[in-house]
């Protein structure tokens, strides 16, 4: 039987409806709304209430199953006055959009839906070790670059400014201290943890925003007498306004230096490049002030996660100004989500500006709509598959209709992945869209995510560091468990 027949099997033990009426009305409600924003702040402040609560409608009624999900979250934008209590409503509707594009699950059997994840874990797992099998010998003959120590000592350093940004309280629970020579009941503010864990005392932190807003992100930015650098760090998701931003996962517009003064047009996450244009209003004046005032000093923007998405993107905005582009601004994006198209993702440009480390199988780096869109389909696919044969699933599996590579989104710059099973634990740089384009079920792929595996694994990573000038080959280094 074919795999689309599968997946229909699939969708109808799962209890999958179709909610194609619910994406052309949440469409129309969206459209309207954007026009008259036009018109003023506030009829579309007004209008944009109102649509969230039809659009909670139209979701309980078509049975998606969200709308007390929905119900809750507008119940706390309700509460939120001013420009920020607008976008947050904007940014609603936006995830209600989602929500209808991706097709409701209603779950009429949990353990049905827990045997199919575990069944697509599996087959998953099967093609991994295939894929394992090839790139052995990929590795022998052809050996990817390795990362040069002064690279990993820059990695390392600039992850700990990314940790830094999630406040002492949040350090202290994951435990991010013990990297440290720090004795974290000690630290007993954000500006003594960012002090114990970057050295830049509080007289050269020049902004540190603790609360974020919607699309303004915790961030701090500093000087860091040591490096030579003014460091802009952006913190991860921590609060609700946070995850709307990170929710915000539509394609928009985007336009960026391809290579030279070529332009061109592609795709970002809407909520990436908004909060990156939102920060880029509001700490311009305060960057370039520092910069003049340190002459010979670079620029570095960092982050984790979702400060990590909106670095990549501050990061391409700014480059394209001379007064950053002279200071060599680079970026560090740890953790790096799907940000960009593979156009822009990989043009010459980005890769110039962008370093990005993602660890196994987090899961953030190949999490987008289209994977996720993958994955249900893969989901539903293979729930009802128990009574056939290995091989057969395996192959049912590959032959599965996927979203085009041309419609994701991907993690942006030279992309490094370190600890990766199916390249036998090396860390290589890859093309996202060969290697990151599909969600990989394992254990490890949330808790590998947390800023303090990162900084841990790099760490271990410059603990065991070979010298650059090593007369050895990379193959040699790799055999002797160097790497």
């Amino acid at each position: 039987r074919s795999a689309l027949m599968v997946s229909s099997q699939g969708a109808d033990e799962l209890g999958l409806g179709p909610a194609g009426s619910t994406l052309r009305t949440i469409d129309s409600i969206v459209g309207f709304a954007h026009e008259c924003t036009k018109m003023g702040m506030g009829i579309s402040k007004e209008l944009t209430l109102h649509s969230i609560k039809l659009t909670d409608s139209i979701l309980e009624e078509t049975g998606v199953k969200n709308g007390e999900t929905m119900r809750l979250l507008t119940s706390y934008v309700q509460s939120q006055k001013g420009l920020e209590g607008y976008e947050t409503k904007a940014a609603m509707l936006g995830v209600a959009r989602l929500l209808g594009e991706l097709e409701g699950i209603e779950v009429r059997n949990p353990l049905t839906l827990m045997s199919g994840a575990r069944e697509l874990a599996n087959l998953k797992h099967h093609h991994k070790l295939e894929r394992k099998a090839m790139n052995q010998e990929k590795l022998i003959n052809n050996p990817p670059p390795k990362l040069m120590s002064k690279e990993i000592n820059e990695l390392v350093y600039f992850m700990k400014f990314a940790a830094a940004t999630y406040g002492y309280q949040a350090l202290i629970f994951l435990n991010v201290f013990k990297h440290t020579n720090v004795n974290a009941w000690e630290v007993a503010s954000d500006e003594h943890a960012i002090e114990a864990l970057v050295g830049v005392p509080k007289t050269d932190l020049l902004r540190l925003v603790t609360k974020s807003e919607i699309y303004i992100p915790g961030h701090y930015v500093a000087i860091d007498r040591i490096s030579k650098k003014v460091v802009v760090a952006i913190r991860g998701t921590m609060r609700a306004q946070d995850v709307l931003v990170d929710l915000v996962c539509e394609q928009t517009e985007f336009e960026s230096i391809y290579d030279g003064d070529e332009i061109r047009k592609g795709k970002a996450h809407k909520g990436f490049l908004t909060a990156a244009q939102r920060l880029a209003g509001e700490l311009h004046i305060l960057v370039a002030e520092a910069l003049r005032e340190n002459p010979g000093y670079e620029l570095v923007i960092t982050g984790h996660s979702l400060g990590a998405g909106v670095a990549t993107i501050l990061t391409l905005l700014w480059a394209r100004m001379p007064e950053f582009r002279d200071r060599n601004i680079c970026a560090f994006a740890f953790a790096s989500p799907c940000s960009l198209c593979p156009e822009l993702s990989q043009a010459p440009f980005t890769k110039r500006h962008i370093t990005a480390v993602v660890i196994g199988d987090d899961v953030v780096a190949r999490l987008s709509l289209s994977s996720f869109k993958d994955l249900q389909r893969a989901l539903t696919t293979v729930a009802p598959l128990t009574e056939i044969p290995n091989e057969e699933k395996v192959q049912i599996y590959k032959s599965l209709p996927r979203e085009s590579l041309d419609q994701k989104l991907f993690s942006s710059g030279r992309v490094w992945v370190l600890d990766s099973e199916e390249h036998h634990g090396h860390h290589l740089e890859v093309n996202p869209m060969e290697f990151l384009h599909h969600i990989e079920l394992s254990s490890s792929m949330f808790s590998v995510h947390l800023p303090s595996h990162y900084l841990q694994h790099l760490s271990d990573l410059k603990e065991a560091l070979v010298d650059e000038n090593d007369p050895r080959s990379w193959m040699e280094i790799s055999k002797s468990g160097l790497l």
